[in-house]
């Protein structure tokens, strides 16, 4: 066979492949073999990957030439076991290893884990591995093999991102804090301001004001107590809020009780402080003007959301109900203003019932 000269320049490779011609068939598969092996493990090399693969019956393993690089294991060790894969591995990690193996045994699904291995001068690797187990005509796992790839760069990034996030949350979570402590503050200069007003109508207006303050207080302690910064669960916001008003006008379950149907439901803290206010205004007019002396009273609260995540809010109480002809757009005292101000806010609607008893149903469409 002509064996076809190679210009100066030309690249090596494809003096390889036209050295083929001048072999025989065998020598030119096996040539052929070892040069996609070369070109296997360039590649592999490049995206930080090795291919392994481990006999499950004899223990052997086998794997491609950069794994022992990636790995750290010594160059001149014969040993190609699944042992000696595992002392590379982080002493915290060879259990999650063992333990995700066994779920792929027994769901018979290919699966991947990632976990951390320690190199000889100490440093730290996270390695990705995507592996399968192939089974014998009777269903027994006879070998493993997998593709590992270096993440570290991506998991550093990942840790320091998580590291970062953790911090703005204790942050925003110490914000909160301070915010509900300055707000009741704010409570507790009202309280002793209203120790020197002898007007019983001024004294009324200082203590609404507090209970508004304390309605915005309460949103922020949640927060702060909470797991999840960006939104309130409602219906823990509506207990705690209730309960503090009936706390300050000292009611007794004898003279007016209170009735809470509530849906778990989560808002963002701007529009759960516009329901936090609504609820406080509406709880406050009852309590205050709703009931005389000779009513049994009942203030009954329901939270509900649809299946279009639209939220109804519902609050009534069986009290003497409001003036015939009663409006709210042109409404008095100053707490309907609010109600009716902060609805719109929140683009919801409000309907009302003033005959036996008051109710008033407010729906809030989902965000």
């Amino acid at each position: 066979m002509k064996k076809y000269p190679i210009e100066q320049g030309e690249d090596p490779a494809q003096q390889k492949r036209l050295d083929f011609a001048s072999l025989s068939n065998k020598e030119t598969q096996v040539k052929r073999l070892e040069f996609s092996e070369e070109q296997l493990s360039f590649a592999l090399d490049a995206a930080r990957m090795v291919f392994w693969d481990w006999n499950l019956q004899t223990g052997k393993a086998s794997w491609s030439s950069n794994f022992v690089h990636l790995y750290g294991l010594d160059v001149d060790s014969q040993e190609k076991s699944y042992e000696a894969f595992l002392s590379t591995v982080h002493p915290e990690d060879r259990q999650l290893i063992e333990q995700d193996a066994q779920k792929s045994l027994q769901s018979k699904r290919d699966s991947s884990v990632e976990y951390r291995i320690i190199l000889p001068d100490g440093k730290i690797r996270w390695i990705r591995s995507q592996y399968k187990f192939f089974y014998d005509e009777q269903g027994n796992p006879v070998k493993k093999t997998g593709i590992d790839i270096d993440i570290t760069e991506r998991k550093l990034a990942e840790i320091k991102i998580k590291d970062g996030l953790k911090e703005k949350e204790v942050l925003l979570q110490e914000i909160h804090h301070r915010v509900k402590n300055n707000l009741q503050v704010v409570s507790s200069l009202l309280d002793l301001q209203s120790m020197h007003i002898d007007s019983p109508a001024l004294l009324e207006v200082f203590r609404d004001f507090q209970n508004r303050v304390k309605a915005m207080a309460i949103v922020h302690q949640q927060l702060y107590e909470s797991n999840n910064l960006s939104q309130i669960n409602l219906a823990v916001y509506i207990r705690s809020l209730t309960e503090n008003l009936f706390q300050v006008y000292s009611i007794v379950p004898a003279k007016v009780s209170l009735i809470l149907d509530l849906d778990n439901v989560s808002l963002k803290i701007d529009a759960a402080i516009s329901c936090g206010l609504i609820i406080n205004e509406l709880i406050n007019n009852a309590i205050k003007h709703a009931f005389n002396e000779s009513t049994q009273g009942v203030i009954k609260l329901s939270l509900t959301k649809d299946e279009s995540k639209n939220i109804t809010l519902i609050v009534g109480d069986n009290g003497i109900g409001l003036p015939e002809n009663w409006e709210l757009p042109n409404s008095h005292p100053l707490e309907f203003q609010l109600v009716n101000a902060l609805v719109q806010q929140l683009e919801g609607t409000i309907e009302y019932n003033c005959y036996c008893g008051t109710k008033f149903c407010i729906r809030i469409p989902c965000d």
